[in-house]
């Protein structure tokens, strides 16, 4: 996802993998609130907005500390509650629809916003 790859890259850039500029450009379009044309864009000001996600990154020890398991201590009640009120599936294919959606989403907003 774009967060992932957000998170990621931000670990790489505090790792000195890739370049600050680089991660700026590639982020910088972003704003706090993201449909908010009033709101500047992190590239206005990279080292209030950007710069406090690499010294976070810097905590992380590898790419994959930075997610938690509380999915799957909740997803077969997730998906149980979901059958109950008559969204049928089985856990895969709900599973991969979501994720399926959410990325598209995700990633739809994140180009979107290049262009406000």
């Amino acid at each position: 996802t774009v967060s992932q790859d957000f998170t990621s890259d931000a670990i790489s850039c505090a790792k000195k993998k890739i370049k600050w500029s680089d991660f700026v450009r590639k982020y910088g379009h972003l704003r706090p609130g993201t449909y908010d044309i009033t709101s500047p864009s992190y590239i206005k000001d990279p080292q209030s907005y950007l710069k406090p996600v690499i010294d976070r990154a810097k905590l992380i020890k590898n790419s994959n500390d930075h997610r938690g398991n509380s999915w799957e201590n909740t997803k077969d009640k997730f998906f149980e509650e979901l059958n109950s009120v008559g969204i049928l599936g089985t856990q895969k294919e709900l599973e991969g629809f979501m994720k399926s959606a959410i990325e598209g989403r995700e990633y739809a907003k994140f180009a979107f916003t290049r262009n406000l």
